[in-house]
């Protein structure tokens, strides 16, 4: 169903004659907002000012593709660009910058903790300093970390120390 209608879109968007679609004043102005904000936000950040240069070159192709994408599916063709078309481009590229800042953020961590899923940050703050594998079988099931995943997560040196061949452990980080 989807692929078809996806098909159905792309031949459609290929069948439509070429066009050179035209902004109002309205919509230079609602992007000068945008972007004047975004500057301030962002002046003293390097990576949010890198990130801010492209995707403000984004949001205009965006805007047209959505325009486009709009128009073809529903039969009405124009020659403007809509506000609305440029609205939901300014969104998109908003949460283009919210993943690029947090994709960023979780690759140049330093601390381990910022890296772990939920369940076994939760965990970790859950066990004491000192530990014994076999006294803490109910914190893991708890925690949803079963089997294999035990020993996987044990076994991360930047986390735990391995005390002796016992199962004692020690955490890192309180």
């Amino acid at each position: 169903m989807h692929y078809q209608s996806y098909n159905k879109l792309i031949q459609d968007l290929f069948g439509t004659t070429n066009k050179t679609l035209k902004t109002t004043e309205s919509q230079i102005e609602i992007y000068k907002e945008w972007q004047s904000e975004k500057v301030k936000e962002c002046h003293q950040d390097d990576l949010e000012t890198l990130i801010q240069s492209k995707l403000e070159i984004y949001v205009w192709r965006l805007a047209l593709i959505l325009e486009m994408i709009e128009q073809t599916s529903t039969n009405t063709f124009s020659n403007d660009l809509s506000d609305k078309s440029l609205n939901d481009a300014i969104l998109l590229v908003e949460y283009f910058r919210e993943n690029a800042l947090r994709v960023y953020n979780k690759l140049s961590s330093t601390n381990p903790l910022d890296n772990l899923e939920e369940n076994k940050f939760s965990l970790y703050k859950e066990l004491p300093m000192e530990f014994k594998k076999s006294e803490q079988s109910e914190l893991f099931t708890k925690h949803n970390v079963r089997g294999g995943s035990i020993g996987r997560f044990l076994c991360k040196d930047k986390l735990f120390i391995r005390v002796d061949t016992q199962g004692n452990y020690k955490k890192k980080f309180k």
